[in-house]
C-alpha cells in the first residue's frame, strides 16, 4: 500500500509557548465583518468553514496514582452556503459507562439590521442516544441557522481511558482557518505520538528531556479541505490527525512499560480469558454438531455444514469486536452474540471436527487501517482455515455471507492469524478472484422507437454477496420499482429472482422491460446507443489529482451481451468500432465487440477492473479509463429508412 501516512516516537515533554493560545481564538468575539463575509477567501465553493478549532488535552495524576483525561474542544465555524446546513449538527460520541461529557457556550449568531444577534442553545436543541450498552452520544440541533450564520461549541470530556488518547483532526471537508492542539502530560509518564496525512503541521516545544512532564503543541493555518470521492475504503485513514498512545511510567519501584509489538499483542488477546480460553469449550455443541457432520467425508464438506449451521443458528448483535462480551456457551444457547463470539463458536466447531482454523484479527473498513500495534488496531474477527498456500475466509455474522465471500466490511488489507500457542501469521483480506456480473439482453425495436425485450443478470460472488444483502428480501413488486428507479423510462413486468439462498450459484433476476425513450427519431434516421438504459454516463472520478488509493472493495467484471432486432424498413447506416482498451499493470481492460447480421445487431461488451485496489499514482489512466469506457458506451448507432 502507498500511504504518506507516518509514525513519529515522539514523546510529551514539550513546553508549550503561552501567546499561541492568543485572544484572537475565543468564542463569543463574533464581529460583524465576519458575519457578513459571503463566501470563504482562500475557497469560494466552499459551504462552510472552521473559523477555529482549539483542543486541550490534560493527562492528570490523582490521588489514588490512577490517571484521568480531561479533554476541551472549542469550534467556531462560518456557514456560507445551504450545502454546509450539515455543520448545524454535531454528534460526540462517549463511553457510556465511564465517561462525562458536557457541552457549553453554544450558540448561533446572525446579522440582524446590521448588529450581532446571538440565539443559544436550548435544551430541546441537545438529544442523547444509546448506540448500545457502551457507547452513548450527544447531539447538537444549533438553531436559527442559515447562509451567513456563525456556530460554535465548546464540550469537555472526562475520561479514565488513559492508554490511548482520541485522535485529534486537524483537516475536514471543509476548509479551516486555523486549527490547534495542546496536549499535557504529569511526570514520568510518557506518550508514543501517531500522526497521519499530508499536511505539514507546525510543532513547537522540545525533545532534551526524558524525566519531566510537558507540552505538545501542534498548529497550522489555511488548511484546505478534504475532498472526497468515491471508491475510498476509509477517509479518516488519509485525513490529517494525531494521536497518542500510552508508552511508559516511571513509579518508584521502577518503570512499567506499556508500548508494545504485534507479537506481545496477538499473544496477550490470544490467551485471554474472553478469546482464548472460549475457543476451549467444546461440551456445549458437541450433540449438537454430531448428526450434522456425520457421513461426510471431505474437509470442505465438514467447512460447508459446520459454517451454514452456526450461520442460521446465530444472530448478530451487530456488536464489533474480538473479545466476547458474555461465553460463547451462552451466546449459543441464547441464539444472540457479537461477532467474536459467533466466530469464535464457528472457529471451536470447526477444530472439534479436526480442521485447521484459527481465528483472524482485523479492522474493519470503518474503523480504519491498523497500521500499529495496538489494543484499538482491531475491532472484528472472522476465521481462516489454511489451504496450501491460500486461506479460505469465514465469517458467520451475515446471513448472505458464504465460504470465501465475507462481508465488505471485513475487506481492509490485511489481519492477523492467531495461531493456538498465541503466535500469528499476517493474511491478505483482499479478494483476488473476479466478480463476475452478467446481462443479457435480447430485445427488438419497433418502427415507433419502443424497444421491448428480456433481460437476464446474473449476479457472481461478491456481487451476489452485496445484491443478496442489500435487496433479497424484497418482494417481486418492490423489485420492479427499483429497477425502474433506477432506469428511468422503461417498464418492468414478469420479474423473477432465483437462487435467492442458493449460494453455490449466482443470484439471478428475470425480467422483461419497455422502454420509450431510448430512441431517437430524426427525419428518416433512428439513433440510439446499443446499451440502450445500461451505459455508464458519468465518470465516478472527478479530481484531477488524488493521493490516496482507488479502493474497489474486490475485482470485478461487468459483461454485457446485447441482441437487438431493428424493425422491418430500416437498415444500418452506421455502427460504433469494435476496440480494445488495457490498463497498464493489468490493472483492467475494456473489450466492445459489435456486428450486424442482417437484422440483428449484436454487442458484446466486458470492463474487468483486475485489483481490489489501485495505487494512487495510477489514477490519471483510472480516470482517462472511465472517461473512455463512457464514451464508448454511450456511442450511437444509426438506422436509416429503405
Amino acid at each position: 500500500m502507498k500511504s504518506n501516512a507516518t509514525l513519529s516516537l515522539l514523546f510529551l515533554l514539550f513546553f508549550a509557548t503561552p501567546n499561541l493560545f492568543s485572544q484572537k481564538y475565543e468564542l463569543g468575539k463574533v464581529t460583524v465583518e465576519e458575519l457578513s463575509q459571503k463566501a470563504y477567501p482562500q475557497d469560494s465553493t466552499a459551504g462552510a468553514a472552521i473559523l477555529f478549532k482549539r483542543g486541550d488535552v490534560n493527562v492528570q495524576l490523582q490521588p489514588d496514582y490512577t490517571l484521568m483525561v480531561y479533554y476541551t474542544v472549542e469550534m467556531k465555524i462560518k456557514i456560507y452556503k445551504n450545502k454546509g446546513f450539515s455543520y448545524a449538527n454535531f454528534e460526540k460520541f462517549y463511553n457510556a459507562k465511564s465517561d462525562e461529557l458536557n457541552f457549553s457556550d453554544v450558540a448561533t449568531y446572525n446579522l440582524v439590521d446590521g448588529k450581532v444577534e446571538k440565539t443559544s442553545l436550548k435544551k430541546d436543541g441537545m438529544f442523547t442516544n444509546n448506540e448500545n450498552k457502551y457507547v452513548q452520544s450527544k447531539k447538537l440541533s444549533f438553531p436559527n441557522v442559515k447562509e451567513g450564520s456563525i456556530i460554535e461549541y465548546k464540550y469537555t470530556l472526562k475520561s479514565p481511558r488513559y492508554f490511548q488518547l482520541e485522535d485529534f483532526y486537524f483537516q475536514y471537508d471543509i476548509p479551516a482557518n486555523y486549527v490547534i492542539y495542546k496536549v499535557s502530560n504529569p511526570d514520568k509518564v510518557y506518550y508514543n505520538r501517531k500522526t497521519y496525512g499530508f499536511l505539514d503541521l507546525q510543532v513547537t516545544g522540545g525533545q532534551s528531556s526524558l524525566d519531566s512532564g510537558g507540552q505538545s503543541v501542534y498548529s497550522i493555518k489555511n488548511v484546505p479541505a478534504m475532498k472526497e470521492e468515491g471508491y475510498v475504503n476509509n477517509i479518516n485513514n488519509y485525513r490529517s490527525k494525531v494521536g497518542f498512545e500510552l508508552a511508559s511510567i516511571y513509579y518508584e519501584s521502577g518503570i512499567k512499560t506499556f508500548s508494545t509489538d504485534w507479537s506481545k499483542l496477538i499473544g496477550n488477546i490470544a490467551h485471554d480469558e474472553n478469546f482464548g480460553e472460549q475457543l476451549k469449550m467444546e461440551n456445549y455443541f458437541k450433540d449438537d454438531i454430531k448428526p450434522i457432520i456425520s457421513g461426510l467425508t471431505t474437509r470442505d464438506e465438514k467447512i460447508a455444514a459446520i459454517f451454514n449451521y452456526v450461520k442460521t443458528r446465530m444472530r448478530w448483535n451487530e456488536y464489533n469486536g474480538y473479545f466476547c462480551d458474555q461465553s460463547v456457551k451462552k451466546a449459543y444457547q441464547e441464539k444472540t452474540g457479537n461477532v467474536a463470539e459467533i466466530n469464535l463458536m464457528l472457529t471451536a466447531m470447526l477444530r472439534h471436527a479436526e480442521i485447521d482454523a484459527n481465528p483472524i484479527l482485523l479492522s474493519t473498513r470503518s474503523n480504519g487501517i491498523s497500521f500499529f500495534p495496538s489494543m484499538n488496531a482491531y475491532n472484528y474477527v472472522i476465521v481462516g482455515v489454511e489451504d496450501n498456500d491460500n486461506m479460505i475466509l469465514l465469517d458467520a455474522t451475515n446471513k448472505n455471507a458464504y465460504v470465501n465471500v465475507v462481508p465488505t466490511r471485513a475487506l481492509n488489507w490485511t489481519g492477523r492469524v492467531v495461531k493456538k500457542e498465541g503466535t500469528f501469521l499476517e493474511v491478505n483480506l483482499m479478494p483476488k478472484t473476479i466478480s463476475k456480473d452478467v446481462v443479457n439482453v435480447i430485445a427488438s425495436i419497433s418502427n415507433e422507437g419502443e424497444v421491448s425485450g428480456k433481460i437476464r443478470e446474473q449476479y457472481y460472488d461478491y456481487n451476489g454477496y452485496v445484491f443478496r444483502s442489500q435487496h433479497a428480501d424484497l418482494t417481486n413488486e418492490a423489485h420492479m420499482e427499483r429497477i425502474e428507479k433506477k432506469f428511468k423510462g422503461i417498464e418492468i413486468d414478469e420479474y423473477d429472482l432465483s437462487n435467492k439462498q442458493d449460494f453455490d450459484k449466482p443470484a439471478i433476476e428475470n425480467y422483461s422491460f419497455k422502454s420509450t425513450n431510448s430512441i431517437e427519431i430524426i427525419g428518416d434516421k433512428m439513433y440510439f446507443s446499443p446499451m440502450l438504459f445500461l451505459a455508464l454516463d458519468e465518470n465516478p472520478f472527478k479530481q484531477d489529482e488524488r493521493a490516496y488509493p482507488i479502493d474497489f472493495s474486490y475485482p470485478y467484471e461487468d459483461k454485457y451481451l446485447i441482441t437487438l432486432t431493428i424493425p422491418d424498413g430500416y437498415a444500418v447506416e452506421s455502427l460504433p468500432q469494435s476496440v480494445s482498451i488495457p490498463m497498464s499493470n493489468d490493472n483492467g481492460s475494456l473489450k466492445y465487440m459489435i456486428v450486424n447480421k442482417e437484422k440483428q445487431i449484436q454487442l458484446s461488451v466486458v470492463m474487468d477492473i483486475n485489483h481490489a485496489v489501485i495505487a494512487p499514482d495510477s489514477y490519471p489512466e483510472l480516470k482517462g479509463f472511465f472517461s473512455e469506457v463512457i464514451k464508448k458506451q454511450t456511442e450511437k448507432i444509426v438506422l436509416k429508412k429503405i
